[in-house]
């Protein structure tokens, strides 16, 4: 006998869905040294390691850091610092701040709080470090407040430096095991490079991957018991309205839910067809349930 592919009871149950796909592009970068002045590209944005050992030789004063306001104007007496630079109050917690203006020599405006650091209310008296140079004018510092930090530092810094000072609208995400995630928050298709060679790391690519732009897609999961006559015939069919690119077949025991393994074989039609037989060494039954998740 002949299976009616027509029959609505062939065509199996469950709601058809239209749903968005995209992919967020993305790379990872694997630290393995925190170096000062070492540096990394990412399309646009260079980031350089600053690692804030260096006594300025000047100290907090004045009740110019005794706050939590954010920006401030601090007087560190012949600086040397230009606009980007990092400096770190050797406080408890220290707090890292980046130079934002340079209003003379003597006087600086600091934005509180970077790479990670929490501002907090400083005392006089308390020592004010910078790094051994200024970084590359252009450059975006990433601060490390000592020589001995870990690795696991500087992929922390390096997280919150790319989401909070970068101009490549991208995120950082200190994932673990001194890796930076580094993502497009958007589903787009985008590969922009990634130039590791001046650091101690190594990207995943040398260039963001993964990336996928938001398409409509359709998504339809269809469920039945097998008919007698297809379990005779060995061949089950689903029609489905649309051509599916792909499809995932699981089979259970009707009576209790189970798992089955069914190790047959599946095709897709041009017309939106899914059949499926029972060639293998565990079949379906009229005893059992069959789910079609189709996707197209």
């Amino acid at each position: 006998m002949a299976i009616d592919r027509n029959r609505d009871n062939l065509v199996g149950r469950g709601g058809q869905a239209i749903v968005q796909r995209g992919m967020y592009p993305m790379n990872v970068l694997n630290i393995t040294g925190a170096v000062h002045a070492e540096y990394l590209v990412v399309g646009r944005d260079t980031y350089e390691v600053a690692v804030l050992d260096t006594d300025s030789g000047e100290d907090t004063s004045g009740g110019e850091f005794n706050n939590s306001e954010d920006p401030i104007t601090a007087t560190i007496a012949a600086h040397g610092l230009i606009v980007g630079d990092l400096i770190s109050v050797q406080d408890a917690p220290v707090e890292i701040m980046r130079v934002t203006s340079v209003v003379d020599a003597n006087t600086v405006v600091l934005a509180r709080g970077v790479a990670g650091s929490t501002i907090g209310a400083h005392a006089d008296a308390i020592d004010i470090y910078k790094g051994a140079a200024s970084i590359t004018a252009g450059r975006i510092a990433v601060g490390l407040d000592d020589a001995a930090k870990a690795v696991s530092d500087l992929a922390a810094a390096l997280a919150v430096t790319i989401t909070e000072d970068g101009t490549e609208s991208l995120v950082g995400v200190d994932i673990g095991s001194d890796n930076v995630l580094m993502y497009v928050p958007g589903p787009v298709e985008d590969t922009r490079a990634i130039d590791d060679s001046n650091i101690t790391a190594d990207a995943n690519a040398a260039a963001f991957y993964g990336g996928a732009k938001v398409i409509g897609q359709n998504l339809l999961l269809a469920s039945r018991v097998p008919l007698a006559t297809e379990v005779t015939l060995g061949e089950l069919v689903f029609q489905f309205p649309f051509t599916p690119t792909a499809v995932f077949i699981a089979v259970d025991v009707t009576a209790t839910g189970a798992p089955k393994g069914w190790d047959g074989a599946y095709a897709i039609g041009a017309n939106g067809l899914v059949t499926m037989d029972n060639g293998g060494g565990t079949a379906w039954a009229t005893t059992d349930t069959v789910k079609v998740l189709a996707i197209g």
